[in-house]
């Protein structure tokens, strides 16, 4: 009795778990506490399938019952009486047991979310084309009305429609899988007729219910009675023979309170599910944010123990607005899309029957294959590789380059990128090999190294997805790797849906590449054009900066090429840049994160050097006319309209999985975005170079500290020697083109021809080792937390506006020199090109973005459009939230007020509405004194003429 009284009902209920039926029978008669504890028929109903699995059939009114009596015997005219005990009505209560018996009673076809979710559009079949679903849904869930209207199984009256008495009728012995929330092993397998039986009279909390990955099998005439709509008709597992391709499709049977609790589908593939009868309630989360209550094993398993009916009563009534998932009911002839890596949640608020497949389509080819290679199943890559090569090129060669880690040594991709992009051991070879084919670079590095003998052979500059060297701070060499995926012209289920493998007979038009470019290239060709087109633009716009011949403002491209010659046998063939460096040059995020900030005046420079100087150089390049990777021609307006479409088209899906934003302002974005993005465009708009990605690290200047004195660095350290040494060591560095400390300690010895003393040459060589400990201590190095702080405070005061103004703002004169980095060069309207520059380059300072706008160039393209300050701050905000550099995090950091504003125009006008502030005024007065100045401005905008 001491036990009973010091232990919770939960703690109590959970000891009852683990004992065997004999142990329960035994502990029953304790008192009459446990007799009830141990007579519950959650518990009995464990005891029944560890014992009897699937050989049962609900002919009794109890758990209990069948655990010893588990079919019906001749002998039994009537169930046995059940054994009872005297017990006061009030001597004994539980909430416990009660919200159980609650939950095993309670009716829950009306436990509906408490509003529509709009974040999950209905879409009717009728009207939708398979290329518009590849375009807009292929990435989000969505539920297809009118799909399966002409489906035997769901046409009233017909002898295949699919109801449980006519399975039952058709395949009642046919043993089926069934599967539960409990902890049995092996699965249960029973008759149809059997569990239609069970569900009928069955009051559980959490039932069984039908999830047989083999009705194809044993009941094939079902394959017959449904089709897989057109729009999932893509499918990499069809060329998998029968007897070794995973299971991917499932018959589902289930009474109401039944469903499956959180999950991702496995490795990492898309679903369908088309329910029949009944109704269900659906709740989704992005990839990548676990569903609140969830406890994980890995990335995307959750622990076992939590059902539907569980969370959806006592987890997600605490759930604030913004993390709630996103909620459908499915109603019977409805089709849910489930994309990859979505977590989801399913309860039968109904009796339901659904069919469901998984598939591998062009848009999650990626993701499948990265999860088999992480997971250790690379022997099915390969044989995938085997299987579909022959047939589909285009998709064996994407296969070939997805184990390129592993022919480098390393697991997965993320692995190769951290640590062998770097690595100057693996990559001095094939430097080597680059310099033998370019005899003009063996030439430089050999008359550099005459002058300049103590710099570094080879430095890493960046560990990203494109390997970047300094070669003796005089050349850097830039790899680029098929890793690029993110800046790209388009998702490359653009282009392998050309050569996609499909599941049906019928091929799906959703390709949207010219038929002159398919006809001109071999699919094989388009996934190369993909890939390498980053290679592509950055070899194009030095090119034409060289032809130009414009203001030096970028670096100066001196060789390019492929590591390998095409065609060629190997994966990636390692297309290579290699350009002009100047080691005394510091990115515009290094000046600010590593030494304190900038003077205003630095900051006002940098905005006149990017208005004044770099937008009219480099917006003012000839466009030339070429084919994109899908076709159209880049010089044309239409290419830059097409490129945001494919950006709207997305941008739910990557504002949901980013998780920036409020959830009433992500409900908002299909309305606020326009449905075509050809209004976010006029006839009149100019067709530039863009260069997309103008943040801190792509400027790069010359830094100096701002003091009275200007004395160099080299030269304060060298003041503490004595006079002698010092006048000798000033007189050596300035022979030798030496300036700072820790090239003076590189070219020692110098002790002969200067005379210094040995006292002095220990104090330069403490002085370098103090100048490399400061840089290079792991404490002293910037909080990169900080770095990636999203902003989440959302009380709108001006704290962390202060502390950014500390950061940015502080005692080093920069002045701006070069841009650098085109690999993500697009062309298009002007106004694209500005907005990184507002939140990375000029981190959301409005004097300094307001300054940026009234230049003269940019005075003259608002001008231009004739755009009002209001449609101009809506136009800046679409873009932003189009934009692929992730500008809306930055938004919400600079300006955390404006997650507490209702709406998407609030924000705008809040953001924008101060930098374009009197800029229709100022144009005006612009006018009046200057009568030529917007013909001037608008020079380098009118390169291109859009008919």
């Amino acid at each position: 009795m001491l036990l009973s009284t010091h232990l919770t009902d939960h703690l109590k209920a959970y000891l009852t778990l683990l004992l065997d039926a004999e142990d329960l029978l035994s502990l029953s008669l304790v008192s009459p506490t446990w007799y009830i504890f141990c007579n519950e028929e959650p518990l009995w109903m464990i005891q029944v399938l560890r014992k009897h699995h699937g050989n049962f059939t609900y002919h009794l009114p109890s758990w209990k019952h069948l655990y010893f009596c588990p079919r019906p015997s001749a002998a039994m005219s009537r169930p046995p009486a059940r054994p009872s005990i005297a017990l006061p009505t009030n001597a004994f209560t539980s909430d416990f047991l009660y919200r159980r018996y609650c939950r095993c009673h309670m009716d829950i076809s009306s436990f509906t979310p408490p509003s529509v979710d709009t974040r999950i559009p209905r879409v009717s079949m009728t009207t939708l084309t398979p290329t518009l679903f590849f375009g807009q849904y292929a990435r989000r869930p969505v539920i297809l009305t009118d799909a399966i209207s002409s489906w035997p199984s769901f046409t009233p009256g017909s002898p295949q429609q699919w109801t449980i008495e006519s399975l039952v009728a058709r395949f009642g012995d046919v043993v089926c899988r069934v599967t539960h929330n409990l902890d049995v092993q092996p699965p249960i397998r029973m008759p149809l007729a059997d569990f239609a039986a069970y569900a009928a009279a069955q009051h559980d909390e959490t039932p069984l219910y039908v999830f047989d990955q083999h009705f194809g099998t044993t009941m094939p005439p079902l394959l017959d009675d449904y089709a897989i709509p057109s729009v999932f008709n893509e499918d990499l597992l069809a060329v998998l023979p029968p007897e070794v391709r995973p299971d991917f499709r499932w018959l589902v049977v289930g009474p109401a309170r039944s469903g499956a609790s959180w999950h991702v589908d496995p490795a990492k593939t898309s679903a369908w599910n088309a329910l029949l009868v009944g109704r269900k309630r659906w709740a989704m989360y992005p990839p990548g944010r676990c569903p609140p209550g969830v406890t994980l094993l890995d990335e995307d398993t959750a622990s076992p123990g939590t059902s539907s009916l569980d969370w959806f009563l006592h987890v997600y009534p605490t759930l604030s607005d913004d993390d709630r998932p996103l909620e459908i009911v499915q109603e019977a002839g409805d089709v849910i899309s489930v994309p990859s890596g979505w977590w989801h949640v399913v309860l039968n608020l109904e009796f339901s029957i659904a069919v469901t497949q998984n598939v591998v389509d062009s848009h999650n080819l990626t993701d499948f294959v990265q999860d088999l290679i992480v997971d250790g199943s690379v022997d099915r890559v390969h044989q995938l590789h085997a299987l579909v090569a022959p047939k589909h090129p285009l998709v064996g060669h994407l296969l070939a380059l997805h184990c390129m880690p592993l022919d480098e040594g390393y697991l997965h991709e993320s692995a190769m990128v951290e640590h062998a992009f770097s690595d100057v051991m693996t990559w001095q070879p094939r430097i080597r090999t680059i310099f033998h084919k370019h005899h003009n670079l063996t030439t430089a590095i050999q008359s550099h190294l005459t002058h300049h003998p103590w710099t570094t052979p080879i430095h890493p500059l960046t560990s990203r997805v494109n390997p970047t060297f300094s070669i003796h701070d005089h050349l850097v060499i830039k790899w680029f790797s098929p890793l690029n995926r993110l800046w790209g012209e388009c998702h490359e289920a653009h282009v392998l849906t050309v050569d996609f493998p499909k599941s049906g007979r019928e091929e799906v038009p959703t390709t949207t590449i010219t038929t002159q470019t398919t006809t001109a290239t071999t699919s094989s060709t388009l996934l190369g054009r993909l890939l390498e087109a980053a290679f592509d633009m950055e070899q194009l716009v030095y090119s034409l900066l060289s032809a130009a011949k414009t203001k030096p403002l970028t670096p100066k491209m001196v060789a390019s090429g492929y590591l390998h010659p095409r065609p060629t046998d190997d994966k990636w063939t390692w297309p290579y840049v290699v350009t002009t460096f100047d080691p005394e040059l510091a990115s515009l995020g290094q000046a600010v994160k590593t030494h304190g900030g900038l003077t205003r005046a630095s900051w006002s420079a940098l905005v006149q050097w990017m208005g004044c100087d770099w937008f009219p150089m480099f917006h003012g390049l000839q466009v030339p006319s070429r084919p994109g990777v899908l076709g159209t021609d880049i010089s044309s307006l239409q290419w830059y309209i097409e490129y945001l479409q494919r950006l709207r088209d997305g941008c739910f899906t990557v504002h949901s999985q980013q998780n920036v934003m409020p959830a009433r302002l992500v409900r908002q974005l299909d309305s606020y975005l326009p449905l075509h993005a050809s209004s976010l465009v006029t006839s009149d708009t100019p067709v530039v170079l863009l260069h997309q990605d103008l943040t801190d690290e792509n400027i790069l200047g010359y830094m100096t500290a701002s003091s009275p004195s200007t004395t160099s660095p080299l030269m304060t350290a060298l003041a503490c020697l004595p006079p002698l040494d010092r006048a000798a060591l000033e007189g050596y560095c300035q022979a030798h083109g030496i300036t700072t400390v820790a090239e003076l300690v590189a070219v020692e010895p110098w002790a002969d021809c200067t005379g210094a003393s040995d006292a002095s040459r220990w104090v330069v060589f403490r002085q370098a080792q103090v100048a490399n400990a400061l840089a290079t201590s792991f404490v002293l190095q910037p909080d990169v937390s900080k770095e990636d702080d999203n902003g989440d405070d959302d009380n709108g005061d001006n704290g962390d506006d202060d502390n950014d103004r500390i950061e940015y703002d502080g005692g080093v004169t920069w002045t701006p020199r070069m841009v650098i980095d085109f690999a993500d060069t697009k062309t298009g309207d002007p106004l694209w090109d500005v907005i990184p520059v507002l939140f990375s380059m000029l981190h959301g300072d409005v004097a300094l973005c307001r300054e940026l706008l009234h230049t003269p160039y940019w005075a003259a393209y608002v001008a231009a459009s004739q755009a009002t300050t209001t449609r101009l701050c809506r136009r800046l905000m679409q873009l932003t939230l189009l934009h692929p550099s992730q500008s809306v995090a930055a938004l919400f950091h600079h300006f955390p007020h404006a997650k507490t504003l209702a709406t998407w125009d609030d924000i705008a006008q809040f953001v924008f509405g101060p930098m374009v502030a009197d800029l229709e005024e100022a144009q005006r007065a612009r006018k009046c004194t200057r009568g030529d100045a917007l013909s001037t401005g608008m020079a380098a905008l009118s390169v291109v003429t859009v008919p």
